[in-house]
């Protein structure tokens, strides 16, 4: 790790007066850690996605939910895109006939609905 010496915040490059927060790979002074949306400053609980912080509100309403589950899809789970506005969590991934993992490259999607090849044939 860097010596405290040489620490710059990410966003003025300036050493952090006050404590430096580690986050995405980087350091920021506290006050300039905020949410890539609202601006809020992010203390102990912020979500990430597409290497970006978030609040919780911000966050609820931006990231890509699974479309079996429900679910916000989250920085560091494996997912899966089966259309620009249709995002499954690889383990929601499932034939909606056979329940199934679904081959991500040989599925058709009916009615919104993951179905395997093999159920689509018959």
């Amino acid at each position: 790790m860097a010596e405290a010496a040489s620490l710059k915040c990410s966003v003025c490059c300036q050493r952090p007066t006050t404590s430096a927060k580690f986050a995405l790979g980087r350091f920021w002074c506290q006050n300039h850690f905020c949410c890539n949306l609202c601006n809020t400053a992010l203390t102990n609980v912020y979500h990430t996605f597409a290497e970006k912080a978030y609040c919780n509100g911000c966050f609820r309403n931006v990231v890509p939910k699974c479309k079996s589950c429900g679910k916000p899809l989250t920085e560091g789970k494996e997912y899966r895109k089966a259309t620009d506005e249709a995002y499954w969590h690889l383990e929601c991934f499932l034939c909606s006939k056979c329940n199934k993992q679904v081959n991500v490259s040989k599925f058709a999607l009916a009615n919104n609905k993951l179905i395997c090849a093999e159920c689509a044939q018959n």
